[in-house]
């Protein structure tokens, strides 16, 4: 199990995330504080190249600090970044696994 955590002093949103390698992909346990609004927010597994895949979507509440547990069939050695993003694209944070 390998875990990451980051804060963006811009947006005030802090996240950590431990993932785990599957025969299928990556298992992933998220959890988000900070986020300053209501509304729908998404976590982006992106690799080296820039690809980025959706992995979970959530709505989410000022003051609220979910636990957002999920999967991709991305690899674990292929995820370049993490990237927790606003429903309008935007990202609230970035963590490098």
């Amino acid at each position: 199990m390998r875990t990451a955590s980051a804060a963006d002093a811009a947006t005030g949103v802090a996240a950590r995330v431990s993932l785990r390698d599957r025969e299928w992909g990556t298992e992933l346990v998220l959890r988000v504080t900070g986020v300053r609004s209501a509304g729908v927010c998404e976590l982006v597994a992106v690799r080296a190249d820039g690809e980025a895949w959706p992995v979970a979507t959530w709505s989410a509440a000022a003051g609220h600090a979910p636990l957002v547990e999920a999967g991709t069939a991305m690899r674990l050695a292929e995820i370049a970044r993490l990237e927790v993003r606003a429903a309008d694209g935007g990202r609230l944070v970035a963590l490098r696994p």
